[in-house]
């Protein structure tokens, strides 16, 4: 029998552009590597996302006539180093008005829907036809809310499904969604998990993975022993100088609490899942330092976009070793 190989990426906004530019680099040696003309998404059996994370894997997810992935890595970079300022375009009159994201949301979500709408058009989340997992918050009845495949949610609209997923406090408005009969209003999926790995990892153990895929080398109900891991974060963020926050309030904690959670949140994920896999070669844990770049998850300039690519292309560089082990796995449980 062959591992299910697993895919999970965390939130972090435009520090998407980190973890979408290191599985560039992954789709393009594998190509290489195999002969076989193959995107990203054809080399997982499982995919899961939080916020941005949560777009990335619906976009490698999409599938064409033929079963096969429909978007490359690089038409995934590209929402982030094309579309990116668009999302988060902000005029000085907008940035008062909303009290610097304090009175109310900070961006319009209009951008990001016409952008998620352009990519998966009318799509449901039943076209999706591999295991998946997308996180996301209900702030009405205050329960976490996992869309994982065949579930009660299988009907809703992919674009929908991303947008709530990357509503996140202060910078978009929570999204209402569902019927009368369901109601939620959703927000960002990193008030749950921002790093969705161990989730995954629970969820996997109940999905009938090789029936869903029509293989045969592929457990149902995979156990950990079943299981090949890739879990990607949007960089680790620059350190906090005291200096800055010895004295703070409120206004001054907003933002840097919000990204501390995040952080934290996805490293004590890491600590989980790295303790269930010690002694195995079937967990990697892909985290990318900012050095260049900004940590903050909506600086979309120019520069800074620039810089978070660079960022991805030195991690890169500086650990092909790790990222070749990552491949022979992909290619031998393939």
């Amino acid at each position: 029998m062959k591992k299910s190989r697993i895919l999970s990426i965390d939130g972090g906004g435009i520090r998407g552009i980190i973890p979408a530019t290191i599985l560039l680099y992954l789709e393009k040696q594998l190509k290489i590597k195999t002969g076989k003309d193959r995107n990203i998404g054809d080399w997982f059996d499982m995919i899961a996302g939080t916020s941005t994370g949560g777009i990335l894997a619906c976009i490698y997810l999409i599938a064409d006539f033929n079963g096969k992935a429909r978007y490359s890595a690089e038409e995934a970079l590209n929402l982030y180093l094309k579309d990116g300022p668009s999302i988060f375009q902000l005029n000085e009159l907008q940035e008062i008005s909303s009290g610097f994201g304090l009175l109310h949301p900070k961006y319009s979500n209009l951008a990001l829907c016409r952008l998620l709408v352009g990519f998966f058009q009318n799509m449901l989340m039943s076209d999706i036809k591999k295991p998946y997992l997308i996180t996301s918050y209900d702030i009405e009845n205050r329960k976490s809310v996992l869309f994982c495949y065949g579930d009660d949610n299988k009907d809703s609209p992919i674009a929908l499904v991303t947008q709530a997923t990357a509503a996140a406090p202060t910078y978009f408005a929570p999204l209402p969604f569902g019927d009368t009969q369901k109601h939620m209003i959703l927000i960002d999926g990193g008030m749950v998990a921002n790093n969705p790995t161990m989730c995954t990892y629970v969820e996997a153990q109940k999905t009938k993975i090789g029936t869903i895929l029509n293989d045969t080398f592929k457990k149902d109900n995979p156990d950990i022993h079943d299981m090949l891991i890739v879990s990607l974060d949007t960089g680790n963020t620059k350190l906090q100088p005291y200096t800055d926050m010895q004295n703070a309030g409120e206004i001054k904690w907003v933002k840097p609490l919000f990204d501390i959670m995040m952080s934290t949140s996805s490293e004590i994920v890491d600590y989980q899942v790295r303790k269930e896999f010690e002694g195995t070669d079937q967990y990697y844990r892909i985290a990318s330092p900012l050095i260049n770049a900004s940590p903050v998850m909506d600086d979309a300039e120019a520069i800074n976009i620039e810089a978070l690519h660079q960022d991805a292309l030195n991690y890169i560089s500086g650990n092909e070793a790790i990222l070749d082990e990552v491949m022979d796995q992909l290619i031998e449980n393939d």
